[in-house]
């Protein structure tokens, strides 16, 4: 009989789980409209500089379920499960020792390597939640071409990814930080020795924005 009770209970709180996990919506919001920019600043060789800062000209970021799941405290949690970032193509002219170092650099996207789950918090009375996902949660790839040589890379955020969501106001913001390496060589023979090579550390941050659009059965 304790058995039978058992089984009885566990079949009952399983079909309320069940119950309860169609009753969120798991549609995505989306924002396709995205804005911004993406500012590099980079050292390099000769203890030079490069401050430079291009704009989003294309993207898509998803984020499910469109309402996010409630939870204690007011809070809800969202997964990001897509965000995809085009940024519009620069140059770069480098003078070092006498050796000229220009780039072309286009075809710069950024790509959400795998999908991370926040949690959002309300802000004071208002309608936005503000998030913070820690950075080891989060990766990104970047690809490019650069004097028409592709490249790609992962990309680790050196901080948490901060932003807000407002699901009255249908606007989401997000930044993201990086440290980043490069390698210059420069001036090379044929064995391999270089007039210039060093590792130089740099810095990129994007600031993302968008309209967020969401399925008609979730709409706020």
């Amino acid at each position: 009989m304790k058995m039978t009770r058992a089984v009885l209970a566990a079949g009952g709180l399983s079909a309320m789980l069940s119950a309860a996990a169609k009753a969120v919506d798991l549609q995505p919001v989306v924002a396709t409209n995205l804005l911004g920019t993406l500012r590099l600043q980079q050292s390099v060789p000769c203890d030079q500089i490069v401050d430079l800062t291009t704009n989003v000209v294309g993207g898509r970021l998803e984020m499910t379920p469109a309402m996010g799941l409630d939870v204690e405290g007011g809070d809800k949690i969202f997964n990001l499960t897509r965000l995809t970032l085009l940024f519009a193509p620069f140059n770069l002219d480098g003078d070092c020792r006498g050796v000229r170092d220009p780039h072309r650099v286009s075809e710069i996207g950024v790509q959400l390597a795998s999908a991370a789950s926040f949690r959002a918090s309300r802000a004071g009375r208002s309608d936005t939640y503000v998030f913070r996902i820690p950075k080891e949660k989060f990766l990104l790839t970047e690809s490019f071409v650069d004097n028409g040589l592709p490249g790609i890379f992962y990309v680790k955020p050196s901080e948490d990814v901060t932003g807000n969501i407002s699901l009255v106001r249908r606007t989401v913001h997000l930044q993201i930080a990086a440290a980043t390496q490069l390698r210059f060589r420069i001036g090379c023979d044929s064995l391999g020795h270089c007039l210039i090579d060093e590792v130089r550390d740099g810095r990129q941050t994007a600031d993302i924005a968008g309209t967020l659009v969401f399925p008609r059965a979730t709409s706020p």
